[in-house]
């Protein structure tokens, strides 16, 4: 049953991503969005870097194939 579920959410998530993907332009990804370093706006580097260890050990174990973080602040 769950081999059959996953076969079922992959067939949805498929066209999703697809769409989705496309509507993301070049215009949106190129915006003046402001920059700065993370301790400039309250942020620890560290902390960042132990994030991006920790989402390359889910892909180096194959729980993931890629990842997308997001930090706001």
């Amino acid at each position: 049953m769950f081999s059959e579920l996953k076969k079922t959410l992959q067939r949805l998530i498929k066209p999703f991503a697809f769409i989705f993907g496309g509507l993301i332009s070049p215009t949106a990804l190129t915006s003046d969005l402001p920059m700065g370093s993370p301790e400039s706006v309250g942020v620890s580097s560290e902390r960042l870097d132990r994030l991006s260890e920790s989402m390359q050990r889910y892909i180096d174990s194959n729980q993931l194939a890629g990842t997308v973080s997001v930090i706001s602040r």
